[in-house]
C-alpha cells in the first residue's frame, strides 16, 4: 500500500471518480492524455527545417505560425492543409516541385503576395497574400517557412 507525503496510508482503488482525471496531467482541463501538449515536437520540427538565404530561423518559426493562422491572420493552412502536404484545393509545399517559380525565396514570396489567379493543377484560385492582410514582416516569414518546408533533405 503507498504511502503519501504525510505517512497516511493511500488507497487508489476506492478514490472517488465523480469527475474525470485532468487529461494535461498537469492539473488544468483540456490537453492530451498523458500531459503532452498537441503540438509537441513541432518546434522541434521547426528547429530542423533549413533557413533560406537572407532569412533566420526566427523568421521560419513566425513562418509557421503564420500559415496556421496562429499569428498575423494567415490563412494558408485552409487550402494547403496543417501539414502544407495540399489538398484539392491547393499544391502540396513540401514536395520541392514549384509550379510558380524556381523555388527561391523571391520567387515564393512573390506568388504569396501576387497569388495565383489562374491555378495550373488546382480548381481554387489563390488571392494576393492567400486573402490575409499580412504585414511585410508576416509575408517575409511565411514565405522563408514555404521555402523551408520545399528544401528539406527529405521530401
Amino acid at each position: 500500500m503507498a504511502r503519501d507525503v504525510y505517512g497516511r496510508r493511500r488507497d487508489n482503488r476506492h478514490r472517488s471518480r465523480s469527475r474525470p482525471p485532468s487529461r494535461s496531467g498537469v492539473g488544468g482541463e483540456g490537453g492530451t492524455a498523458g500531459g503532452i501538449h498537441p503540438n509537441a515536437g513541432a518546434q522541434a520540427i521547426v528547429a530542423s527545417l533549413p533557413v533560406p538565404p537572407g532569412a533566420t530561423k526566427a523568421q521560419v518559426a513566425r513562418g509557421e505560425r503564420v500559415f496556421l493562422g496562429q499569428e498575423g491572420g494567415g490563412t494558408c493552412e485552409g487550402c494547403h492543409g496543417s501539414n502544407a502536404k495540399g489538398t484539392p484545393l491547393a499544391p502540396d509545399l513540401t514536395s520541392g516541385k514549384w509550379l510558380w517559380g524556381d523555388g527561391s525565396l523571391a520567387a515564393i514570396t512573390r506568388t504569396i503576395a501576387d497569388g495565383v489567379p489562374n491555378p495550373k493543377n488546382y480548381r481554387s484560385a489563390m488571392p494576393p497574400m492567400g486573402g490575409a492582410e499580412l504585414s511585410h514582416a508576416d509575408l517575409k516569414a511565411v514565405a522563408a517557412y514555404v521555402w523551408a518546408l520545399g528544401h528539406q533533405k527529405v521530401h
